[in-house]
């Protein structure tokens, strides 16, 4: 591999790779706060920056009508990252009953939620 290989192809994958790897991991924003320089928030929402995370979550999302719906947000799972159309898929429904664990829903393949029904979403950690 030649120099001019490297220089075309190999140095703009690696800053590439290197440089998202940064701005996921804020590393750069806060080494930049820390000696007074205060950059924009790179993520346009707080939709945005919650589904932006890589691990996988059980949500509790609250319907406008006041109903509720319980998935995991795993790796199948999709929110949208289109501002006019914020829907969501979570990948297995759960039933939520008073004082027992959640239980998940027989034959389900996920539910989708359209965006204009949700009025909150409860982001609770896998154990």
């Amino acid at each position: 591999m030649g120099l001019r290989t490297f220089i075309l192809f190999v140095s703009p994958a690696v800053l590439g790779a290197v440089t998202g790897f940064l701005s996921q991991r804020a590393i750069v924003r806060w080494f930049l706060a820390r000696y007074g320089f205060h950059t924009v928030q790179p993520v346009p929402t707080a939709w945005d920056h919650a589904f932006s995370q890589s691990t996988a979550s059980w949500v509790l999302v609250t319907l406008v009508d006041g109903s509720t719906v319980a998935g995991a947000f795993e790796d199948r799972s999709f929110a949208s990252p289109d501002r006019a159309e914020r829907d969501l898929f979570l990948q297995r429904l759960y039933r939520v009953e008073d004082d027992r664990p959640w239980q998940p829903v027989p034959m389900s393949s996920g539910v989708w939620i359209h965006g204009q029904a949700i009025r909150t979403i409860e982001f609770l950690a896998f154990r």
